[in-house]
């Protein structure tokens, strides 16, 4: 099983890809092995292997789990009874994303003992809005997720404005800056970065940073190496291994930047220089990013070392990092600050229902914008219902895609969405990897979290909602901004996309919840 690299420096090399790749393919070869083997013994295997097939469809069918999932796995082994049952199996056995899923339990248990619910700022939100007190009470009770009042937020329409941000900030802290990225490259913003980082580092602040694991197919050899030589405390999670485990599905996407508990980062921008404009890879690329500043820090920080620590066995000293007095800048305007985070087999679809209960409460417009659009059958009738209601329901997508075949499932979503009210707008200048909602003036949400399976169900997400007019104006502006430049799509312009582009979508829309 895979796990966080917490080794020494000599010991954290990673292994070639190219040998991991060959393992991986040997360990498949197997497996296809061993069903031609059984296939010789034709009918008694064909018996056997179909009983077991129906069991485990009928095991599928009655377990509480999203249907369109179900589905997808019921075709798998309709389709190849044997094979598909087979490897149904291995991904039930393997203990990976529960362990996983356990481990990260414990963390938050153990940090909730440092975030009890501001009572008085929830009772002030439930007398300005008995609507959203209600998702606060949800967030809380379902994740330890706080609400706070003393917190000043800052939006950044692109990755571009909040780079110099970052760094700005980064020069200022004098204990400690934790990072959380799901990508790094090298390249003008990383390397600005790692200047102040080990700069920061030699001036004695303790600096942590963690990257997921897939970059190990682009970054150089010796780079998490040559991040630990500045003196810089770097653990990859979850390194790709050539041992099959469905703890290798479940990517941390997170993006999060806390110094000194003070200040935070979080949104959709990684640390390449594609996300800061710097390099162009599929056009304009927009993102966003938020900025907070004050005592819901607090919590990001506390999202942060709970994965930082998932995989050590003792008993962390959190009181370090959290127990202390909350930093409390207070804001005059009404405003409600929830940093959340999302984690795979944790019990709750808790990301999801943030935007589901956004969607069923507006009462004029909600506006997303959102890279991919890979829905199951709830969030497409929640977007339905919503706009049926009288809602301006819209949503921003990328007109240049990063990945096609996610492209051509999102356009097979089109036909439904604009036939019941829902407005799909393509940005034409490029690439939007931004996952924002904004809703009727006074809600929005920024953070990581995307509208299709892997965010919403198997990665490490998180989010911050933010209950704060001019905030949700700043949102809503940068909208109305993006979408001048986009074009709404109608059925129309869906049927005169090629024909052969549909049917991709149409057919891996069915393995979307397995993509």
């Amino acid at each position: 099983m895979s796990k966080i690299n917490t080794s020494k420096p000599k010991e954290v090399i990673m292994k070639p890809v190219g040998i991991m790749a060959i393992l991986l393919v040997l360990q498949i070869l197997l497996i296809f092995a061993g069903y031609y083997l059984l296939r010789s013994y034709l009918e008694v295997a064909t018996a056997v292997w179909y009983a077991l097939a129906i069991s485990l469809v009928i095991y599928l069918l009655n377990k509480h789990q999203n249907p369109a999932y179900q589905i997808a796995w019921v075709i798998i082994m309709c389709l190849m009874p044997i094979f598909g049952g087979l490897f149904f199996l291995v991904i039930q056995l393997i203990p990976g994303t529960r362990r996983l899923a356990e481990r990260v339990t414990w963390r938050v248990r153990a940090t909730s003992n440092f975030l009890p619910q501001n009572k008085a700022a929830v009772e002030s939100l439930r007398e300005h809005s008995a609507r959203f007190a209600g998702l606060a009470d949800y967030l809380f009770k379902v994740g330890v997720h706080p609400t706070y009042t003393d917190t000043r937020t800052r939006y950044y329409p692109l990755g571009d404005d909040a780079f110099p941000a970052m760094l700005e900030d980064l020069e200022k802290a004098e204990e400690y800056i934790f990072m959380e990225f799901f990508i790094v490259a090298e390249g003008k913003f990383w390397d600005a970065l790692f200047e102040v980082l080990k700069r920061k580092a030699a001036e004695g602040v303790t600096v942590r940073f963690m990257y997921d694991g897939t970059n190990m197919f682009s970054l150089p050899k010796g780079f998490q190496r040559k991040i630990i030589d500045a003196g810089i405390n770097c653990r990859i999670f979850s390194p790709l291994q050539p041992v099959f485990s469905t703890y290798q599905n479940n990517r941390d996407h997170r993006k999060i930047l806390v110094i000194d508990g003070k200040v935070g980062y979080t949104g959709g921008i990684n640390l390449a220089d594609e996300y800061i404009n710097e390099k162009e890879r599929f056009g304009h690329w927009k993102d966003t990013v938020i900025r907070l500043e004050g005592d819901a820090v607090q919590s990001l920080q506390a999202i942060f070392l709970q994965l930082w620590h998932v995989e050590e066995e003792d008993r962390t000293d959190y009181a370090r990092w959290l127990d202390r007095k909350p930093y409390a800048l207070p804001v005059d305007e009404p405003n409600w600050v929830i940093p959340y985070a999302d984690a795979p087999e944790d019990g709750a679809i808790l990301a999801q229902h943030v935007y589901m209960h956004i969607l069923n409460m507006a009462t004029r417009y909600v506006h997303i914008m959102t890279p991919y659009l890979i829905l199951d059958y709830e969030m497409v009738q929640a977007l339905i219902f919503a706009a049926r209601r009288g809602v301006d329901v819209a949503i921003l997508m990328p007109h240049v895609p990063d990945k096609k075949i996610p492209f051509y499932i999102a356009r097979s979503f089109y036909p439904e969405l604009i036939r019941h009210g829902v407005r799909i707008l393509e940005y034409e200048p490029g690439f939007v990897h931004a996952k924002t909602f904004v809703s009727d003036d006074c809600l929005a949400v920024v953070g990581t979290i995307n509208l299709d399976y892997r965010s919403l169900y198997l990665h490490f997400e998180n989010g911050v909602l933010v209950y704060n007019d001019d905030f949700a104006a700043q949102v809503e502006a940068d909208f109305q901004a993006s979408a001048q430049v986009s074009h709404q799509m109608t059925i129309d312009d869906y049927n005169m996309t090629p024909w052969h582009h549909r049917a991709i979508g149409r057919v891996m829309r069915i393995f979307g919840p397995l993509m």
